[in-house]
């Protein structure tokens, strides 16, 4: 048998290494030593750079940016301990290090264009003089609603009967205004309601608007104020009418 001398695995007995002299099997003999398992610790890194990855996501996405910085913080905290113990992937941490802060700004910026990419809505909305006379304000057609909905300046000061489900009321919206997926008529479903709107507070004020919630089904009686803009999930800029609330009824399904 032609095999340098070494510590080989016994025929017998998988779990013994025995002496090979050059020449013969000798009575030496050892455990196999188990193999090592990499401890979850040197792992830290890598997980360093997964939260500071999402965390850097979440930043550009303007409702997930409020929590970026807990990915953040998370992240820098195990880059700083998988340096302290002098880990592999140092590369990872350094780099997770450099990224964050970055992060931070972007998730800053993003947020506070967020909470006032709605504006002030007691300054844009003429609140309603007098009592609401409901017969005023009317159901419009399909497509009449269609074509407010693709401009509606030129529909400021109208009155509308309108129904929809509220879809953001939130830190972002404020307490005074909130975002809506409205319609002509009650549908049987959310997805009944075709046109994206933003109401805000006006004969209504932010008191009694703190009543309704995301997903409430709404009927409004509304006076068109113009035109609304704020951030999508990717930052760009989206355009939908604004209408003052001198109405609302949560419709119970």
């Amino acid at each position: 048998m032609n095999m340098a001398a070494g510590w080989y695995q016994d025929a017998h007995n998988a779990a013994v290494l025995r002496w090979w002299d050059g020449n013969q099997w000798t009575e030496h003999t050892q455990p196999v030593r188990p193999q090592q398992v990499p401890s979850a610790r040197k792992n830290v890194a890598v997980i360093a750079s997964i939260f500071i990855g999402f965390g850097l996501i979440a930043a550009f996405i303007p409702v997930l940016s409020f929590f970026s910085w807990a990915f953040l913080l998370v992240g820098v905290i195990c880059a700083i301990i998988a340096l302290a113990k002098k880990q592999k992937l140092k590369g990872l941490s350094i780099a997770g290090l450099c990224v964050a802060p970055i992060a931070f700004i972007v998730a800053i910026i993003v947020s506070l264009a967020t909470l006032s990419s709605f504006g002030d809505p007691s300054a844009s909305v003429p609140i309603t003089a007098g009592p609401v006379v409901p017969d005023e304000y009317e159901t419009p057609e399909e497509r009449d609603l269609a074509l407010l909905v693709k401009d509606a300046d030129p529909h400021t000061g109208e009155k509308l009967a309108l129904h929809g489900v509220i879809t953001q009321f939130d830190t972002a919206t404020g307490d005074c205004m909130f975002r809506a997926n409205a319609g002509r008529e009650q549908g049987d479903q959310a997805w009944d309601y075709d046109h994206n709107v933003v109401f805000t507070a006006g004969a209504v004020d932010c008191t009694e608007l703190s009543e309704f919630v995301e997903d409430d089904t709404i009927r409004v009686l509304a006076t068109v104020a113009g035109t609304q803009k704020y951030s999508g999930m990717f930052s760009q800029d989206i355009s939908v009418p604004l209408m003052q609330v001198d109405e609302i009824e949560l419709i119970e399904e």
